[in-house]
């Protein structure tokens, strides 16, 4: 089977999201099962598939006008306009079996309807893995209700993301989503209940329980993965740690994830105003091998993510062996309904205290321990992609 993708929404090559590394997981599997696979990608991606392990892909590049890496939001319009506009004038192959758009970004989505139009035989799939949160509350205030001024970044996000729907309603093609609330949220946008499927995010269980930490691996009370912006709760995380560092003045926190220049110097300022510089511990991008030993190394695995679509760094961290604490999300009871820890949205003192009892006591740290090794097999990649490739080739109608 021909499977073609277009891969044009990155920009900064320093940093994955879970969406990125499920499609690496996805392509990984598909091209050993013997389908060929073709991209219409800038070649930065292509150097991001390369660092991954991926070889052998057919690759028909899109020029940049830059090579700049920048997440200033002007840089990162007029990088994604470009690929736009090359996108809508490029011919693409007409013997594709699937076109499959693995972000509902115009940047995306446009090459990818474009694709599909000159291949009608091909099946359609588009993924929209995270629904935007509305501007005047974001990340921030989806749960807690606090208005907040919308950001010029937060309000190209929701509306582009808007006019995406109509696009997926109208394109005739398979919706894939990460969670039942957000399906329930693309079908009352309008999009028909038959053409949206809930499908997971995934996790390599036996290469991470083949990788060990070496002698020289550092090892941290705590440690936190993922990108270095609100979303995340990187605020929550220095402040949670401040107060465990209260009751264990040792205790220190590993931070794994990439970010904007702006967060990076706020992280550090903020790390030493409060005298947290030896405790706190900013590792930078880390990815493959190298970020599967320090998760192991480590104790606790904190998540204070204030939204969320599924959570892939907390099936990880369950299949290293790892307790997960994290902020009592509603989509974390749909897609962790055990094994993860959860406390009370933004109560920094009950989060510390299940980090600290957790560090404290071992008879409750083991019976956690084994209840995420036993959880994360549930979401093993193999049967991830098996599922989503019946679904891609109609084979397989899934849970509606």
């Amino acid at each position: 089977m021909k499977i073609f993708m277009p891969a044009l929404g990155r920009v900064n090559t320093q940093n994955r999201d879970g969406s990125e590394v499920r499609t690496v997981e996805l392509i990984r599997l598909w091209q050993a099962e013997g389908h060929q696979l073709s991209f219409f990608l800038p070649q930065r991606q292509a150097r991001t598939f390369e660092s991954q392990g991926l070889k052998g892909l057919d690759y028909d590049f899109c020029l940049d006008s830059t090579e700049s890496e920048s997440e200033h939001l002007g840089n990162v319009l007029r990088i994604y306009g470009g690929r736009i506009l090359r996108g809508l004038r490029h011919q693409f192959a007409k013997d594709i079996d699937v076109v499959y758009i693995p972000s509902d970004f115009l940047v995306d989505l446009l090459p990818g309807l474009r694709a599909a139009k000159q291949n009608p035989q091909a099946r359609l799939v588009i993924c929209l893995f995270l629904v935007a949160p509305v501007p005047w509350r974001g990340y921030e205030g989806h749960y807690s209700g606090k208005l907040k001024r919308p950001s010029l970044r937060g309000l190209i996000y929701y509306f582009t993301q808007r006019w995406a729907i109509r696009l997926i309603k109208r394109s005739g093609g398979v919706c894939l989503v990460l969670n039942d609330q957000d399906r329930g949220e693309i079908i009352k946008a309008g999009v028909s209940p038959g053409a949206v499927f809930t499908v997971p995010m995934g996790v390599d269980v036996q290469r991470f329980a083949a990788i060990e930490p070496t002698p020289d691996t550092p090892g941290f009370e705590g440690i936190f993965v993922g990108r270095l912006h609100p979303q995340k709760g990187l605020p929550d995380l220095i402040e949670i740690w401040s107060r465990v560092v209260e009751r264990n003045p040792e205790a220190r926190l590993a931070i794994i994830g990439g970010g904007s220049e702006e967060v990076k110097h706020w992280l550090d300022f903020e790390l030493k105003d409060r005298k947290l510089a030896k405790n706190v511990f900013p590792l930078g991008f880390v990815q493959g091998d190298e970020k599967v030993r320090l998760i192991k190394a480590a104790k606790v695995f904190l998540m204070p993510s204030h939204y969320e679509s599924w959570g892939m760094t907390a099936v990880e961290a369950m299949a290293c062996g790892k307790p997960v604490v994290a902020y009592d999300l509603p989509v974390f009871k749909e897609v962790f309904p055990e094994a993860m820890i959860k406390v009370p949205y933004e109560d920094f003192d009950a989060f510390a205290n299940k980090v600290q009892e957790l560090l404290q006591d071992a008879n409750r740290y083991q019976a956690v321990v084994t209840q995420s090794l036993d959880f994360a097999p549930r979401y093993d990649w193999p049967k991830v992609a098996e599922y989503e490739l019946k679904l891609m080739t109609g084979t397989d109608q899934g849970d509606r």
